[in-house]
């Protein structure tokens, strides 16, 4: 199987389970109370485990490219956003097996498959031979900053939700899905959480390119 039927199977899967966790939402609002428990088992039996074998397509179709092609994923835009993707949700779903906070996967799912399918759409793109994109500090450079996009996505996701429960917890409006939002603790614990890993990991990214830039090589 090619790397772009892979990477295919991959949006796909993204994109159920993105549907998933934002249906998570609709089903345990309080016009259907009945369906409470519903929420839970649909992200946990489907959400989840589509999410996890997303994760493991897109890396299959990353390292078969790697392979195919004989270069660093980052030697085209292709492979720099299948990996900018791959980071988001993998990012995400670290954070959903710790926090459960299903909510944010309505948000950050959405961004990797947009992600996801600005890359497939250069697939056939031209790829980088440049000397420079088969040293290992470079790898790491991009790596590192790719990273802290992930993370940065996830904490985007905690923050729109959190100001959008903010305002309708001032306006006093609160109703629908919108009541079973993560509190505004919890959002804001985790937006904080996933910004002090990412900055850290930006910042060493930012210096092993600075690195290298002055090494001469």
């Amino acid at each position: 199987m090619t790397s772009a039927a892979l990477t295919g199977i991959a949006f796909a899967l993204y994109l159920i389970a993105a549907v998933c966790y934002g249906a998570a939402l609709f089903l345990r609002a309080p016009a259907a109370p009945a369906n409470d428990d519903l929420a839970p088992r649909l992200v946990s039996r489907v959400g989840r485990p589509l999410l996890l074998a997303g994760l493991f397509v897109q890396f299959w179709a990353i390292g078969d490219w790697c392979l195919t092609t004989r270069h660093s994923p980052f030697a085209s835009e292709y492979g720099t956003l299948t990996v900018s993707a791959w980071a988001i949700a993998l990012t995400f779903a670290l954070l959903d097996l710790r926090a459960k906070v299903a909510p944010v996967g309505a948000i950050a799912l959405p961004v990797a498959c947009l992600v996801l399918f600005w890359g497939a759409l250069h697939a056939r793109g031209p790829i980088a031979s440049s000397p420079l994109l088969a040293s290992r500090i470079v790898s790491l450079h991009v790596l590192a900053i790719l990273a802290s996009f992930g993370l940065f996505a996830v904490a985007f996701g905690c923050a729109a939700l959190y100001l959008v429960q903010n305002r309708l917890l001032k306006a006093r409006s609160v109703a629908g899905v919108f009541r079973r939002l993560p509190p505004l603790e919890t959002l804001d614990r985790v937006a904080y959480q996933t910004v002090a890993y990412a900055l850290p990991l930006l910042t060493l990214g930012l210096a092993l390119g600075v690195a290298y830039a002055y090494s001469g090589r």
